[in-house]
């Protein structure tokens, strides 16, 4: 089955973006990378190195000397002398920032936190907390496939400690607390709804709007924000018009999608980017968050927020939180196009956004799917024609989209049909076939199959009308071009779904006109 079909119960259903592409998500925001004195596996060169392992997976068992000095260094934190904790904490934090975490299951079997949530009390002293607070982010940023380290932060004293944290007098201290709900919300939905149960949102949003706040604060606010709002558990659904219920501390993010929204006009890219993420999770596949954020006022905020650095990739966030509302109905992308969604994607190809190549074409597809006329606003905006003369320099994510497009508007009306042969799309789907990325052969087969589709349907509509058989193809397309090339394939691939679908293309093509 084609991926554009991935989540689709017919090809007139619209898809997310995150139906078609494996990495759609925003990339992950900068980790706490800058907390943390990485160090060389060099520093453990007197522990055990484990051969059993395969290479990847090789890790350093401290040596007993190791395991000495880490039980000596969590025994200091009981200490009554600030002094003393302070010099442990250093020695504790240093084996939390090694390049392959080799300490921190060791330390957390020793039960490290358990040891640090006290100190997280001690206001009298604002580096202890830093200094703890340090070293639980740390852990949240370990390799931890199974989310053991986060699990045990996240179910522990330390997060019921979270919202006095975040009211503390030191900006640096309710920082590195929303760096931590941010390390600790964005591994799984049990660890995010335990957090948001903790009623942490408004402390954040409050922090948030503190006026004259220094991007770095505001950045990591905004980190926290949007880590409670992403559900990917959702992700396997098709859209549903009736959201699911909402929890308190949702519904308080969504009532100020204006407020993330203002936040773009600060004439920073790094600040636009993370509240365009934030937008993004809350919206996706909310239609309560939709419906919030669909005000022409608000959309065409978006749409006019510039971009201050060609690296900063802010067109492709823009896209993604406006293509929110393609994926819905057409009465949500009427709202897109009357605040002139399609003169915006054009300008993204005209000035070489490549980035956001792959989501304006999905927004595109979705587009195609309403009525006629939004299908004529796409084909004649020249933005597929422009796309195709450059696509031999272009990703295999937006060529696959390229194909997805062509196969929307074949399998939509047959009114496309003679454009898009005009557009010399055929040229294009056969060079794919030929293609050695099996998603791309993938999708070029799912376009050909519309196509013939369409063309059968064409004959019929002429017979039916009483006239001729003449070639619906309008002489830009003969059945002997592509049928090498489906040949070849059948006998190359060795995936049995392309070759079925492969021969069944074939032979339509052999027996078009009988």
């Amino acid at each position: 089955m084609s991926t554009n079909l991935k989540y689709r119960t017919s090809a007139f259903d619209r898809f997310s973006s995150f139906d078609l592409e494996e990495d759609i998500n925003p990339p992950r925001k900068p980790s706490t990378n800058a907390l943390r004195l990485r160090h060389d596996k060099r520093n453990f060169v007197h522990g055990i190195t484990r051969t059993d392992l395969p290479a990847e997976e090789q890790v350093i068992i401290p040596s007993n000397e190791i395991l000495r000095s880490i039980r000596e260094q969590l025994q200091l934190l009981s200490s009554n002398d600030s002094a003393v904790i302070i010099s442990a904490l250093g020695e504790i934090r240093e084996h939390t920032t090694s390049v392959h975490e080799t300490s921190i299951e060791f330390l957390v079997s020793m039960n490290l936190v358990g040891y640090l949530h006290p100190l997280l009390d001690r206001q009298d002293n604002p580096e202890l907390q830093k200094q703890t607070l340090i070293i639980l982010i740390n852990l949240t940023d370990a390799r931890d496939p199974l989310g053991e380290v986060v699990g045990s932060i996240c179910f522990s004293p330390c997060t019921d400690k979270l919202v006095a944290l975040l009211s503390s007098p030191d900006i640096e201290i309710r920082s590195l607390t929303a760096k931590l709900i941010d390390g600790i919300s964005y591994r799984t939905g049990v660890f995010r709804n335990h957090i948001l149960s903790l009623h942490v949102v408004t402390p954040l949003l409050t922090n948030l709007q503190i006026p004259d706040l220094t991007e770095k604060y505001q950045i990591s606010f905004l980190n926290a924000l949007e880590s409670l709002s992403i559900d990917k558990w959702r992700l396997p659904l098709p859209f549903q018009h009736e959201s699911p219920p909402h929890n308190d501390e949702e519904l308080i993010i969504i009532n100020h999608i204006p407020f993330f929204v203002e936040l773009l006009s600060h004439h920073s890219d790094e600040v636009s980017r993370h509240a365009l993420a934030v937008l993004f999770e809350i919206s996706y596949r909310n239609l309560l968050a939709i419906q919030k954020l669909a005000s022409p006022n608000l959309i065409k905020a978006i749409i006019m927020t510039p971009q201050l650095s060609p690296e900063s990739n802010l067109a492709r966030y823009k896209c993604k939180v406006l293509g929110a509302f393609t994926s819905v109905d057409d009465n949500f992308t009427q709202i897109l196009l009357d605040c002139g969604i399609i003169s915006y994607l054009q300008s993204l190809i005209d000035d070489k956004h490549y980035s956001a190549y792959s989501d304006v074409l999905w927004m595109l597809a979705n587009i195609s799917l309403g009525p006629f006329e939004h299908g004529c606003l796409v084909l004649h905006s020249g933005i597929l024609q422009s796309v195709l003369r450059e696509v031999d320099s272009l990703n295999d994510s937006v060529r696959k989209k390229i194909s997805i497009l062509v196969c929307t508007l074949f399998d939509k009306d047959t009114r496309y049909f003679e454009p898009l042969l005009q557009m010399d799309v055929i040229p294009f789907l056969l060079k794919e076939l030929q293609s050695t990325i099996l998603s791309r052969v993938d999708e070029s087969l799912s376009a050909f199959h519309s196509f013939v589709r369409a063309a059968k349907l064409i004959l019929v509509e002429r017979k039916i009308n009483g006239e001729g058989p003449e070639d619906v193809f309008a002489g830009r397309f003969k059945s002997e071009d592509g049928i090498p090339i489906l040949e070849d394939l059948i006998k190359e691939d060795d995936d049995a779904d392309i070759q079925q679908r492969t021969s069944e293309l074939l032979f339509d093509l052999i027996n078009f006109e009988k």
